[in-house]
């Protein structure tokens, strides 16, 4: 479905007078093709994207709070009506017929709320909880905002979020090759491989290990190239190995240089993997945590075609802190690296794989 089609449905949704008006004047202001936001979804367009990734989220926590309040009078209409009227007054476009629609009492004081930093300040607490209806408005919108810039930022609204599959276990023996030099584990290699990456193949040391799992980073990939191997040794200690290479029917995989120095790992594994990352958090044998990011390159001449890339230091006591300081990081632009969101990222750990 066409952005425009979803606009104009989602308008229609809301059973008020003067949507068709409404939805002219978004066509007719340039409002759907132009308007951009300032700081997250600034593409073109990225205003209603933004908008329509609220509107999707205010539902969703909607539908939350009344499986567990269903006396509650919030209806899906009003939470629906303030979303896309946060978003279309963000523009600074005048749009013909957004004079026409009328907000209720309550959502116009959660919207005011949002849009003015004054009146929030001075306004009561937004909470689930509440029994004012302007202030639960007010927090279902505040913190759809939020999660929309923190997981949805650039993420088109009509794309499809992927499905992951838990890998299965596979435990089966394997050969690797240690390579001293460059302290990493390779694998997979055969023929001219390893002389295309550069490796000098008298130095390397071969291993008997075993190959816990691969996984793939998108099941719309290629279904006979893993993206990740994890390995793991006789002693229990494990590897991660993104692919290096797939040329030419040889596909290489390499370790960073920490090679079997991992106990154990919690992969958050992307749903939108062509517009985030996703994270390894891991613990190695000291028992201390950290995080790596992993993406597969767009382009499948790069090396390494999978990039993973330390972005928390092995200093953490848990995996909880490390969650913790992880999403406090500094993730994409000027916003934070959020993943607990199952509809974003799909969460699975090493032992998860093994008990499977």
């Amino acid at each position: 479905m066409e952005i425009r089609e979803v606009v104009e449905s989602e308008l229609r949704a809301t059973k008020r007078r003067g949507t068709d008006s409404l939805m002219s004047g978004l066509i007719e202001s340039g409002f759907l093709d132009e308007a951009c936001s300032d700081g997250h979804d600034t593409g073109r367009g990225g205003l209603v994207n933004h908008t329509l990734w609220v509107s999707w989220l205010a539902r969703r926590e909607l539908k939350r709070i009344l499986e567990n309040r269903p006396e509650l009078s919030v209806t899906e209409e009003s939470v629906a009506m303030l979303c896309l009227m946060y978003g279309f007054t963000k523009s600074a476009a005048s749009i013909p017929g957004l004079s026409e629609i009328t907000l209720s009492a309550d959502e116009k004081t959660a919207l005011d709320n949002i849009r003015y930093r004054a009146v929030a300040k001075n306004a009561e607490p937004s909470s689930p909880d509440s029994e004012t209806v302007a202030v639960l408005l007010h927090y279902i919108l505040r913190e759809s905002v939020r999660l929309a810039v923190e997981y949805a930022d650039g993420i088109p609204f009509c794309g499809k979020a992927e499905d992951v599959v838990r890998p299965e276990l596979l435990n089966d023996g394997i050969t690797a090759c240690f390579e001293p030099e460059d302290h990493r584990t390779w694998w997979n290699a055969a023929g001219d491989s390893y002389s295309d990456a550069g490796i000098d193949t008298e130095s390397l040391i071969q291993m008997p290990v075993h190959r816990l799992f691969s996984l793939s980073l998108s099941p719309t990939g290629d279904g006979n190239v893993a993206d990740l191997a994890v390995l793991t040794d006789d002693y229990g200690a494990k590897a991660l190995l993104p692919l290096y290479s797939s040329r030419n029917g040889q596909i290489l995989m390499r370790s960073d240089r920490a090679c079997f120095d991992y106990r154990n790992c919690v992969f958050l594994i992307s749903r939108f993997p062509h517009y985030r990352s996703s994270y390894i958090i891991a613990q190695r044998i000291d028992g201390k945590w950290g995080a790596f990011s992993i993406k597969r390159e767009l382009s499948q001449d790069k090396v390494p075609a999978v990039r993973m890339t330390g972005v928390l230091h092995f200093d953490c006591r848990s995996f909880d802190e490390a969650l913790n300081k992880l999403c406090r990081n500094s993730g994409r632009r000027t916003f934070q690296i959020r993943v607990t969101d199952p509809d974003f990222y799909y969460r699975f750990s090493v032992t998860d794989v093994v008990r499977h």
